[in-house]
């Protein structure tokens, strides 16, 4: 059993033969030392698995945990209950750090006795490169639970990601919270509970975490599936268990709802035109319902919708595929 630690570091692995070098060299090589990194190795049938065992070879803080494969969800949660660190990180392993990682999101989160800390993150080509920066925390500043809350369903300093934050481990063993196995969209089914669970929190606005996005063989590289209407059961969930009865909350929550209906029509671009209409018709009905039970105030008087949203969501609201044929031209 090893010994306690300040920092236990998650990175689940799961066929990515490519990027988990990079991913435990950027670990390694953390500024603070005090750390354990729980390698969960998903069922890989790639060289994954032999990669980290090596690594684990070199570096005595590594532990691996080789189990049947069983989702991202699955993983995590395995490393939650192997962790002995006071604080939790969660490192994809097709993702990297920066250095410091580590050691600065502690360091605030000591200084302000916060229960999670929450740095920029970069989005990058599978190729390493820099995509467009969005969110962005501009200031070091501590919230509470409700302007944390406030700040994730407005989206524009961070979102529901669960890496890129550093949390106090007894948030998720006293609650019982853990990740949902089978779902995509997990993150947004866990993060927005954690958050509420926690009373201070600290943001740095420096740029410590690079989050791969739409590599090949990934989930949300595919294309359209009816799995991505988890995300309409995850905001119904965020809704009656943190947003009903807080009035403060409604507006950046009907933000939320807004940007998630117009992510997930982005999905339909590439697939539209040859779908069946019955099933452009669920994804209608489905965006019916959700709006019905969740937004609580008109879109249009919203001040923390941008306009452009605003226009977008009226344009898909009176002609999904009128939206989609424009939306398709504009990305060309």
């Amino acid at each position: 059993m090893s010994r306690d630690c300040a920092v236990s570091v998650i990175v689940p692995v799961y066929n990515v033969e490519k990027y988990i070098r990079w991913c435990l060299d950027s670990l390694i090589g953390q500024t603070c030392s005090d750390i354990e990194i729980i390698v969960v190795n998903d069922g890989s049938t790639d060289s994954s698995g032999k990669i980290v065992e090596e690594a684990a070879g070199r570096d005595a803080r590594i532990r691996v945990i080789t189990k049947p494969n069983g989702g991202l969800s699955s993983s995590r949660n395995a490393g939650i209950e192997h962790s002995r660190g006071r604080y939790l990180a969660f490192v994809d392993g097709d993702d990297w750090v920066e250095p410091n990682f580590v050691e600065d999101m502690l360091q605030a989160a000591q200084e302000q006795q916060a229960d999670i800390c929450i740095c920029n993150m970069k989005y990058v080509n599978e190729d390493g490169s820099c995509r467009k920066r969005t969110p962005h925390i501009a200031l070091p500043y501590t919230a509470d639970r409700t302007k944390a809350l406030s700040d994730m369903f407005n989206g524009d300093k961070f979102k529901f990601h669960t890496p890129n934050k550093l949390y106090r481990r007894n948030l998720f063993m006293d609650s019982g919270i853990r990740f949902p196995e089978g779902k995509l969209y997990e993150d947004a089914y866990t993060t927005y509970q954690v958050f509420a669970k926690a009373e201070r929190f600290v943001y740095l606005p420096e740029d410590l975490y690079y989050y791969r996005q739409q590599r090949s063989g990934s989930i949300l590289a595919s294309t359209f599936s009816k799995r991505r209407y988890d995300i309409y059961g995850a905001l119904m969930a965020m809704e009656k268990d943190v947003v009903k009865g807080s009035p403060e909350l409604w507006n950046p929550f009907d933000h939320c709802v807004v940007i998630n209906i117009l992510s997930l029509a982005n999905y339909l671009l590439p697939v539209y035109r040859t779908m069946d209409p019955s099933d452009l018709q669920e994804f209608r009905d489905r965006t019916n319902q959700l709006e019905r039970t969740l937004l609580h105030s008109k879109v249009s008087s919203n001040p923390m919708i941008p306009r452009t949203e605003k226009v977008r969501y009226h344009l898909l609201n009176r002609n999904l595929r009128l939206y989609l044929g424009i939306l398709g031209k504009l990305k060309k």
